[in-house]
């Protein structure tokens, strides 16, 4: 049986819906199973009932910052983890929370896969554990990855990055995954979801980086291929098509059949309200997303190479362009 941690997230949901259809029986960690309506949801973007999948569903309650929750859950008929569960964050103010549940929580998810003898353990970090990218580089999956931390969210990945290994050195077989912008339906007001929100209420500004972009389903089937391939102790990018943000969201407003953002932001503005809600965060305690972190980040330009995952598993990732579809496709349904 798969253990999955996260499985009412945008990854896990997807990832869940992927495995059980291809047959197979999953234990999925849920901190509320009242929570569990939005892996429902995910299945009926799929046309599915999750019900009719009960005999291959198996919930339990837990938490990754309570190891003991954990070590209870994997005690028994469970030979494989994918640990999905984790926060985003890019809010200074979350430090300790992201470094808590990205990095402690990965600890203990190590541990206790460790002390139940699971065969296979896939961890979901980011590209923000890769560190910095200055403009035009190239980020390589043969490359010998070099981490500057950049961002609070992107160092707690990367610590959580180095459990995984710390736990191959102790026995575990172990595949790390650095998927880029993930597209797909979810939380429409969480995450990358949200940006489908924002370009449908009729966002007008867009900037100058560029970035990847990689499908949600894409990142779902690669993980469960590398569960079952002998493939272990790797790290991999996953990424569809490297894109500029006008280009992404022109397309994301095209399937929307609303405006396309028509003003080019300027560096300057977005520092400027960089500085302007980091004031207001500090004073309200309310988290913003918007940061001197985030604003560098939307005028970078960094290219992700998918070469090796494709060489791996020989399969072609397509175009970003059916992810956005298919996810606009998705919020029209929930937005009638």
């Amino acid at each position: 049986m798969i253990f999955v941690t996260g499985a009412t997230g945008l990854v896990g949901s997807h990832l869940t819906y992927h495995l059980v259809s291809q047959g197979h029986k999953v234990k999925l960690l849920v901190r509320k199973k009242h929570r569990i309506s939005r892996l429902a949801r995910t299945f009926q973007y799929y046309g599915a009932d999750l019900n009719n999948y009960d005999n291959q569903i198996q919930l339990v309650e837990g938490d990754i910052t309570d190891i003991f929750s954990l070590e209870t859950a994997l005690e028994t008929d469970v030979d494989s983890v994918i640990h999905c569960a984790g926060l985003v964050s890019f809010s200074p103010l979350d430090k300790g929370n992201l470094l808590n549940i990205n990095h402690h929580g990965t600890e203990n998810m190590v541990n206790a896969a460790l002390e139940a003898g699971v065969k296979k353990f896939i961890y979901v970090s980011s590209i923000a554990a890769l560190g910095d990218g200055s403009d035009n580089k190239v980020k390589e999956d043969n490359q010998e990855f070099e981490f500057n931390p950049v961002s609070v969210y992107g160092n707690s990945k990367h610590l959580a990055e180095l459990e995984v290994w710390r736990g191959v050195e102790e026995g575990m077989d172990a595949v790390i995954v650095n998927p880029t912008v993930i597209i797909g339906p979810g939380q429409w007001d969480q995450g990358s979801p949200r940006l489908f929100k924002s370009v449908w209420k009729g966002l007008p500004f867009f900037t100058t980086g560029t970035t990847g972009f990689v499908d949600v389903r894409d990142v779902a089937k690669a993980m469960s291929d590398l569960l079952f391939n002998d493939i272990s102790n790797q790290q991999f990018i996953l990424n569809n098509e490297n894109l500029n943000y006008r280009q992404f969201f022109n397309m994301v407003a095209d399937n929307l059949s609303v405006r396309r953002p028509r003003f080019a932001a300027q560096p300057w503005m977005m520092y400027f309200l960089a500085a302007i809600t980091g004031f207001f965060s500090k004073l309200t305690g309310h988290r913003s997303q918007i940061n001197k972190n985030t604003a560098s980040s939307a005028f970078s330009k960094t290219f992700y190479d998918n070469s090796k995952i494709e060489q791996t598993l020989k399969t072609n990732f397509e175009g970003i362009e059916k992810a956005i579809n298919f996810t606009a496709g998705c919020f029209l349904k929930d937005h009638r």
